[in-house]
């Protein structure tokens, strides 16, 4: 047998063997894995995190000394998801110079939708900030930071 045969064989073997303990079986029981709508979510965020604001803030959302603060250990990603939502909606270009920490303006995203904007920071606050406790941000908070600033 080669070993190309020898690897199919194996997965085979294996995914029979996991199919015929079932999950109870391999103790995972109660595991949540997420489905497709969640997936679909999470890369949809991804998408427009990278679309959005990736060129100023990185990659890995660490942003670029004295031009984009990183989002990583910020408090205000981590604040209440009504106050982060109205900030990314307003941008900082109508902010005071005295209220810029950093030389680059954000621009506002009152563009995107409430969901756009909530599946956006959702990924910004999880996938990369880590802050996994916090309050989920939601389309409605999204909606209502937006009203706060008519």
């Amino acid at each position: 047998m080669t070993a190309e045969g020898a690897r199919g064989a194996a997965l085979g073997a294996g995914l029979a063997l996991a199919a015929g303990l079932g999950v109870a079986g391999l103790g995972l029981a109660g595991l949540s894995v997420a489905g497709p709508a969640q997936a679909d979510a999470a890369a949809s965020g991804r998408a427009l995190y990278e679309t959005h604001c990736q060129s100023c803030h990185q990659f890995d959302g660490g942003g670029v000394p004295n031009f984009q603060p990183s989002l990583l250990d910020s408090v205000l990603v981590a604040a209440e998801p009504r106050t982060l939502a109205a900030y990314v909606l307003q941008g900082t270009a109508d902010l005071p110079d005295t209220a810029r920490a950093y030389n680059n303006v954000m621009p506002s995203f009152r563009h995107l939708s409430d969901a756009e904007v909530a599946r956006l920071l959702r990924y910004v606050r999880g996938d990369l900030a880590g802050v996994d406790d916090a309050e989920p941000v939601t389309p409605e908070a999204v909606a209502e930071a937006r009203a706060g600033l008519d």
